[in-house]
């Protein structure tokens, strides 16, 4: 319950007035997707926990809509601002809950089979979760892909955008002098976002963005905001987050309702006044397998990206399958110190019960190379199917220790019945 009133009740993570979906919406915005999942996920914890203390399944599912009628209602009232109450969050919390007491149940049920029937179950058990890993890395892999062109899409080409302002987004008060997008010059010199429509989608992508002064506005400011025809959500956007230089790219992910991790440099506009008229330039290289974030402090180079040699601040993100647990609103953003955390224990949620339960199958060791080794493999092949970036050594490190943890946790409890029963 701690961890519920946390994640929704504190004032963090709060969004701009205008791009707070209605209240009591049933498909709440672009990132609906994600939204049930998280909310789903939020209750699950408290649905084992219920389950453990004897609750039984239909109160608990009671109790999962009163607790999140109770949280809905304190958004409702404003409490935190900048929230939203959902009839989408009352369902899927109930759902999470729910889905919590079934896998104590499920748990409890496997724990009390005999020892016979539990091996009979454990090949089983392993090769099927083991399988769902897979689906998930392969989803992941194409939700990170970028979408197709149509058949008949005119070549890629920069277009005057109907937009005058960036929907649902403020208005940059500083000064933009110009961008470049694939080499195509655009030239402006007042204040407010470059807005641009872009014919087709177009990978690799160079863009850049030259501003002057800044904005005293925290929240999220487009300085370039590039989209496709008859849409009016961004393709690609270059922005001002606070104080940080920010890449946000879209229609990937975003087609499922989920969201593609957006990158940073922090503290790129620190330091930085309405009256100061040195040149800041935020450059971003997309490909298909990584994205990439540049601020210089530099004026505009007179044509193309340019700059290329000029010292500043940069971060890159690997797009690989291992990023699922990105795409779903996590606290723990792409670029937090705890990345590498969330990021375990993603893998150990997917890749735990595949060692667990090969370690009660006849064969464990067989069992678990060959369940672990089909999910290793697919790993290993998925960047030569599609485009996707191939993992690093440390991931494939991560990737082992899940295997193994469960295998080892599940010996050790093994053993720790054989002893009580002797």
């Amino acid at each position: 319950m701690a961890l519920i009133v946390g994640a929704t009740l504190l004032p963090f993570g709060a969004m701009e007035a205008a791009q707070i979906p209605p209240a009591w919406c049933l498909r709440c915005g672009d990132l609906w997707l994600a939204d049930v999942i998280s909310n789903v996920a939020l209750f699950v914890p408290l649905g084992m926990a219920l389950s453990l203390r004897g609750v039984h399944w239909p109160r608990v599912l009671l109790l999962s809509l009163g607790f999140s009628v109770f949280v809905e209602t304190m958004q409702y009232l404003g409490l935190p601002p900048g929230r939203s109450p959902a009839v989408a969050d009352l369902l899927t919390n109930t759902l999470g809950g729910g889905l919590g007491a079934l896998l104590v149940r499920a748990a409890l049920a496997e724990w009390s089979r005999t020892a016979q029937r539990n091996t009979q179950h454990a090949v089983l058990l392993a090769s099927a979760w083991s399988v769902g890993a897979v689906l998930l890395f392969v989803l992941t892999g194409v939700a990170l892909q970028p979408p197709a062109p149509a058949a008949n899409a005119p070549a890629f080409a920069l277009e005057t955008s109907p937009f005058k302002h960036v929907p649902k987004h403020g208005w940059y008060e500083g000064l933009t002098d110009s961008a470049v997008v694939n080499g195509a010059r655009i030239r402006r010199g007042w204040s407010g976002p470059i807005i641009s429509q872009v014919t087709r989608p177009a990978l690799p992508l160079q863009a850049a963005v030259w501003v002057r002064s800044t904005d005293p506005l925290w929240g999220q400011i487009p300085l370039l905001f590039l989209h496709l025809p008859n849409d009016s959500s961004a393709w690609l956007q270059l922005a001002k987050q606070g104080n940080s230089a920010e890449l946000s790219v879209y229609r990937r992910a975003w087609g499922w309702g989920l969201r593609v991790p957006s990158l940073r440099v922090p503290n790129a506009f620190a330091g930085r006044t309405i009256g100061d008229m040195s040149t800041l330039g935020v450059y971003a290289q997309v490909s298909a397998t990584t994205l990439q974030l540049r601020t210089v402090n530099s004026a505009a180079p007179a044509s193309g990206y340019g700059d290329s040699a000029a010292r500043g601040d940069s971060v890159s993100l690997a797009l690989t399958p291992l990023l699922g647990w990105a795409l779903i609103q996590p606290v723990v953003g792409v670029q937090s110190p705890l990345a590498w955390a969330a990021q375990c224990g993603w893998l150990l949620a997917l890749l735990f019960p595949v060692g667990w339960f090969s370690a009660r199958a006849p064969r464990p060791v067989a069992v678990l190379a060959g369940a672990g080794g089909v999910v290793l493999l697919t790993l290993a092949l998925l960047p030569r199917a599609m485009p996707v970036h191939a993992l690093a050594p440390w991931e494939w490190a991560q990737l082992l220790v899940a295997l193994a943890l469960g295998h080892v946790a599940a010996m050790l409890a093994r053993r720790y019945q054989v002893l009580r029963a002797a």
